[in-house]
Protein backbone atom coordinates (compact mmCIF):
# COMPACT_ATOMS: atom_id res chain seq x y z
CA UNK A 1 0.00 0.00 0.00
CA UNK A 2 1.42 3.38 -0.95
CA UNK A 3 1.51 5.83 1.95
CA UNK A 4 -0.08 9.19 1.08
CA UNK A 5 2.30 12.16 1.38
CA UNK A 6 5.30 9.93 2.18
CA UNK A 7 8.50 9.19 0.31
CA UNK A 8 10.95 6.32 0.70
CA UNK A 9 13.63 8.59 2.16
CA UNK A 10 12.15 9.18 5.59
CA UNK A 11 14.83 9.43 8.29
CA UNK A 12 15.46 10.71 11.78
CA UNK A 13 16.49 14.30 12.12
CA UNK A 14 18.28 16.58 14.55
CA UNK A 15 16.74 19.37 16.55
CA UNK A 16 18.19 22.54 18.05
CA UNK A 17 16.08 22.46 21.19
CA UNK A 18 17.16 23.94 24.49
CA UNK A 19 16.74 21.93 27.69
CA UNK A 20 15.74 23.22 31.08
CA UNK A 21 16.08 21.18 34.26
CA UNK A 22 13.17 21.06 36.68
CA UNK A 23 12.60 19.83 40.17
CA UNK A 24 10.82 16.57 40.70
CA UNK A 25 7.08 16.87 41.23
CA UNK A 26 5.45 15.38 44.37
CA UNK A 27 2.87 12.67 43.93
CA UNK A 28 -0.27 13.88 42.32
CA UNK A 29 -0.78 16.32 39.43
CA UNK A 30 0.78 19.78 39.46
CA UNK A 31 -1.37 22.72 40.60
CA UNK A 32 -2.37 23.46 37.02
CA UNK A 33 -3.83 19.98 36.69
CA UNK A 34 -1.61 19.27 33.66
CA UNK A 35 0.09 15.87 33.74
CA UNK A 36 3.13 15.63 31.47
CA UNK A 37 3.89 12.01 30.57
CA UNK A 38 7.41 10.77 31.14
CA UNK A 39 9.67 9.82 28.22
CA UNK A 40 8.16 11.93 25.49
CA UNK A 41 9.99 13.19 22.40
CA UNK A 42 10.19 16.86 21.54
CA UNK A 43 7.27 18.61 19.79
CA UNK A 44 8.92 18.48 16.35
CA UNK A 45 9.29 14.71 16.56
CA UNK A 46 5.77 14.38 17.94
CA UNK A 47 4.42 16.36 15.00
CA UNK A 48 6.28 14.09 12.58
CA UNK A 49 4.79 11.10 14.41
CA UNK A 50 1.26 12.48 14.10
CA UNK A 51 1.83 13.25 10.42
CA UNK A 52 2.94 9.68 9.77
CA UNK A 53 -0.02 8.16 11.61
CA UNK A 54 -2.39 10.49 9.79
CA UNK A 55 -1.07 9.08 6.52
CA UNK A 56 -1.78 5.56 7.79
CA UNK A 57 -5.33 6.54 8.75
CA UNK A 58 -5.98 8.08 5.35
CA UNK A 59 -4.58 5.03 3.59
CA UNK A 60 -6.76 2.74 5.70
CA UNK A 61 -9.84 4.76 4.86
CA UNK A 62 -8.97 4.62 1.18
CA UNK A 63 -8.47 0.86 1.29
CA UNK A 64 -11.83 0.35 3.00
CA UNK A 65 -13.48 2.60 0.46
CA UNK A 66 -12.42 0.18 -2.26
CA UNK A 67 -14.27 -2.58 -0.42
CA UNK A 68 -17.57 -0.66 -0.26
CA UNK A 69 -19.10 -2.30 -3.39
CA UNK A 70 -18.33 -5.76 -1.95
CA UNK A 71 -20.02 -4.76 1.32
CA UNK A 72 -23.28 -4.01 -0.52
CA UNK A 73 -23.01 -7.09 -2.75
CA UNK A 74 -22.26 -9.55 0.04
CA UNK A 75 -25.90 -10.10 1.18
CA UNK A 76 -26.96 -10.93 -2.38
CA UNK A 77 -23.85 -12.58 -3.84
CA UNK A 78 -22.00 -15.00 -1.47
CA UNK A 79 -18.68 -14.96 -3.39
CA UNK A 80 -18.55 -11.21 -2.69
CA UNK A 81 -18.44 -11.99 1.03
CA UNK A 82 -15.30 -14.07 0.61
CA UNK A 83 -13.68 -11.34 -1.44
CA UNK A 84 -14.72 -8.77 1.19
CA UNK A 85 -13.14 -10.80 3.99
CA UNK A 86 -9.90 -11.23 2.04
CA UNK A 87 -9.81 -7.55 1.18
CA UNK A 88 -10.41 -6.58 4.78
CA UNK A 89 -7.46 -8.72 5.87
CA UNK A 90 -5.27 -6.90 3.35
CA UNK A 91 -6.40 -3.47 4.58
CA UNK A 92 -5.95 -4.41 8.21
CA UNK A 93 -2.51 -5.89 7.60
CA UNK A 94 -1.30 -2.88 5.64
CA UNK A 95 -2.64 -0.54 8.33
CA UNK A 96 -0.91 -2.46 11.11
CA UNK A 97 2.35 -2.43 9.16
CA UNK A 98 2.05 1.30 8.50
CA UNK A 99 1.42 2.12 12.15
CA UNK A 100 4.36 -0.06 13.17
CA UNK A 101 6.55 1.81 10.69
CA UNK A 102 5.46 5.13 12.21
CA UNK A 103 5.93 3.89 15.76
CA UNK A 104 9.48 2.67 15.22
CA UNK A 105 10.64 5.06 12.53
CA UNK A 106 9.05 8.39 13.46
CA UNK A 107 7.39 8.30 16.89
CA UNK A 108 10.07 6.60 18.96
CA UNK A 109 13.65 7.53 17.99
CA UNK A 110 14.93 6.21 21.35
CA UNK A 111 12.97 3.61 23.31
CA UNK A 112 13.10 4.38 27.04
CA UNK A 113 9.91 2.78 28.27
CA UNK A 114 7.22 0.60 26.73
CA UNK A 115 6.01 2.20 23.48
CA UNK A 116 2.24 2.41 23.43
CA UNK A 117 0.67 2.17 19.96
CA UNK A 118 -2.46 3.83 21.33
CA UNK A 119 -0.39 6.81 22.52
CA UNK A 120 2.40 7.23 19.96
CA UNK A 121 5.55 8.78 21.41
CA UNK A 122 4.88 7.74 24.99
CA UNK A 123 7.87 5.92 26.45
CA UNK A 124 10.29 7.46 23.94
CA UNK A 125 13.06 10.07 23.83
CA UNK A 126 14.94 11.77 21.04
CA UNK A 127 17.65 9.92 19.16
CA UNK A 128 20.94 10.36 21.02
CA UNK A 129 19.30 11.20 24.33
CA UNK A 130 19.89 9.06 27.40
CA UNK A 131 17.16 7.31 29.36
CA UNK A 132 17.21 8.16 33.06
CA UNK A 133 14.67 8.26 35.89
CA UNK A 134 11.60 10.23 34.85
CA UNK A 135 11.92 12.42 37.99
CA UNK A 136 15.59 13.24 37.44
CA UNK A 137 15.74 17.04 37.94
CA UNK A 138 18.37 17.51 35.22
CA UNK A 139 16.39 15.65 32.59
CA UNK A 140 13.40 16.44 30.42
CA UNK A 141 10.87 14.04 31.94
CA UNK A 142 13.44 11.26 31.96
CA UNK A 143 15.20 12.19 28.71
CA UNK A 144 18.78 13.36 29.35
CA UNK A 145 20.24 15.57 26.58
CA UNK A 146 22.92 14.00 24.41
CA UNK A 147 25.52 16.61 25.46
CA UNK A 148 25.24 15.66 29.15
CA UNK A 149 27.01 12.86 31.00
CA UNK A 150 25.03 10.09 32.68
CA UNK A 151 26.67 8.76 35.85
CA UNK A 152 25.13 5.91 37.79
CA UNK A 153 21.87 6.37 35.90
CA UNK A 154 21.70 10.09 36.79
CA UNK A 155 21.65 12.97 34.31
CA UNK A 156 24.45 15.44 35.09
CA UNK A 157 24.45 19.22 34.77
CA UNK A 158 26.15 20.76 31.78
CA UNK A 159 29.94 20.67 32.20
CA UNK A 160 29.91 17.91 34.82
CA UNK A 161 31.81 14.66 34.34
CA UNK A 162 31.58 11.18 35.81
CA UNK A 163 33.79 10.29 38.75
CA UNK A 164 32.67 6.76 39.39
CA UNK A 165 28.88 6.89 39.61
CA UNK A 166 28.81 10.56 40.66
CA UNK A 167 28.32 13.75 38.64
CA UNK A 168 31.20 16.05 39.57
CA UNK A 169 32.83 19.29 38.40
CA UNK A 170 35.42 18.79 35.68
CA UNK A 171 38.34 19.36 38.09
CA UNK A 172 37.25 16.68 40.58
CA UNK A 173 39.55 13.67 40.95
CA UNK A 174 37.70 11.50 43.47
CA UNK A 175 34.58 11.22 45.62
CA UNK A 176 34.83 11.19 49.42
CA UNK A 177 31.75 9.96 51.30
CA UNK A 178 29.54 10.97 48.37
CA UNK A 179 31.13 14.43 47.99
CA UNK A 180 33.14 15.37 44.90
CA UNK A 181 36.74 16.21 45.82
CA UNK A 182 39.53 17.98 43.93
CA UNK A 183 42.25 16.17 45.87
CA UNK A 184 42.48 12.95 47.88
CA UNK A 185 40.40 11.34 50.61
CA UNK A 186 41.63 10.89 54.15
CA UNK A 187 41.26 7.41 55.70
CA UNK A 188 38.15 8.78 57.41
CA UNK A 189 36.61 9.70 54.05
CA UNK A 190 37.04 13.48 54.31
CA UNK A 191 38.10 15.50 51.27
CA UNK A 192 41.65 16.86 51.34
CA UNK A 193 41.63 19.39 48.50
CA UNK A 194 44.80 19.99 46.52
CA UNK A 195 47.43 21.41 47.14
CA UNK A 196 46.89 20.13 50.71
CA UNK A 197 48.02 16.53 51.19
CA UNK A 198 47.00 13.52 53.25
CA UNK A 199 49.32 12.64 56.13
CA UNK A 200 48.31 9.69 58.25
CA UNK A 201 44.66 10.30 59.16
CA UNK A 202 44.82 14.06 58.64
CA UNK A 203 44.84 16.59 55.84
CA UNK A 204 48.03 18.70 55.99
CA UNK A 205 48.29 22.30 54.78
CA UNK A 206 50.24 22.62 51.52
CA UNK A 207 53.68 23.47 52.99
CA UNK A 208 53.57 21.48 56.23
CA UNK A 209 55.84 18.47 56.43
CA UNK A 210 54.49 14.95 56.89
CA UNK A 211 56.60 13.05 59.40
CA UNK A 212 55.94 9.41 60.20
CA UNK A 213 52.20 9.86 59.65
CA UNK A 214 52.10 13.09 61.65
CA UNK A 215 51.38 16.50 60.19
CA UNK A 216 54.08 18.91 61.40
CA UNK A 217 53.39 22.49 62.38
CA UNK A 218 54.35 25.50 60.30
CA UNK A 219 58.14 25.80 59.86
CA UNK A 220 58.75 22.50 61.63
CA UNK A 221 61.10 19.93 60.14
CA UNK A 222 60.99 16.14 60.17
CA UNK A 223 63.86 14.45 61.96
CA UNK A 224 64.52 11.39 59.77
CA UNK A 225 66.34 9.59 62.57
CA UNK A 226 63.77 10.06 65.31
CA UNK A 227 60.78 10.22 62.96
CA UNK A 228 59.27 13.20 64.79
CA UNK A 229 58.55 16.84 63.97
CA UNK A 230 61.16 19.22 65.38
CA UNK A 231 61.33 23.01 65.62
CA UNK A 232 63.98 24.85 63.59
CA UNK A 233 67.18 25.71 65.49
CA UNK A 234 67.26 29.18 67.09
CA UNK A 235 69.35 31.85 65.32
CA UNK A 236 72.88 32.34 66.58
CA UNK A 237 73.44 35.17 69.08
CA UNK A 238 74.44 38.64 67.96
CA UNK A 239 78.15 38.90 67.20
CA UNK A 240 78.74 42.44 68.54
CA UNK A 241 81.77 42.97 70.82
CA UNK A 242 81.27 43.71 74.50
CA UNK A 243 80.05 47.27 75.17
CA UNK A 244 78.54 47.73 71.69
CA UNK A 245 74.90 47.30 70.83
CA UNK A 246 73.52 45.25 67.93
CA UNK A 247 71.81 47.37 65.30
CA UNK A 248 69.48 46.19 62.52
CA UNK A 249 67.85 42.85 61.91
CA UNK A 250 69.50 39.43 61.55
CA UNK A 251 70.56 38.38 58.07
CA UNK A 252 69.64 35.06 56.51
CA UNK A 253 72.09 33.30 58.85
CA UNK A 254 70.62 34.90 61.95
CA UNK A 255 73.63 37.18 62.60
CA UNK A 256 73.40 40.95 63.15
CA UNK A 257 76.20 42.57 61.17
CA UNK A 258 75.99 46.16 62.40
CA UNK A 259 77.07 47.10 65.94
CA UNK A 260 76.85 50.55 67.47
CA UNK A 261 79.70 51.56 69.83
CA UNK A 262 78.95 53.08 73.22
CA UNK A 263 77.34 56.53 73.02
CA UNK A 264 75.74 56.00 69.58
CA UNK A 265 72.17 55.10 68.83
CA UNK A 266 70.90 52.62 66.26
CA UNK A 267 68.75 54.46 63.70
CA UNK A 268 66.85 53.50 60.57
CA UNK A 269 67.01 49.82 61.33
CA UNK A 270 64.52 48.86 58.62
CA UNK A 271 65.09 46.66 55.57
CA UNK A 272 64.43 49.69 53.36
CA UNK A 273 67.03 52.10 54.79
CA UNK A 274 69.35 49.77 56.68
CA UNK A 275 70.90 50.31 60.12
CA UNK A 276 72.89 53.42 61.08
CA UNK A 277 74.70 54.37 64.28
CA UNK A 278 74.14 58.07 65.18
CA UNK A 279 74.35 60.32 68.17
CA UNK A 280 70.69 61.13 67.59
CA UNK A 281 68.09 59.63 65.34
CA UNK A 282 66.28 62.97 64.97
CA UNK A 283 68.68 64.33 62.32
Amino acid sequence: MALPRFSGEASLYKTNAFYRGHASVPQGPPPSGLVVPAYRPLPVTQADCDYCNEGCDNGYEGCNALLTPLTFACPFFPPACAALAAGQLVCDGEYAGCRSYCLLGHCCPKVCGFPDPLHPGLGCCESGEHCVDENDPNSRSGCCPSDRSVCGGKCCNSGEVCVGDFCCPADATTVCNGVCCTGSCTPGGECCPSPSHVCGNDCCPPFNKCCNGQCCGAYQQCDPTLGICTNPPPPPPASCPPGSAPCGIPDNTGVIRTCCPPGLMCCNYTPEFGPECKTSCLH
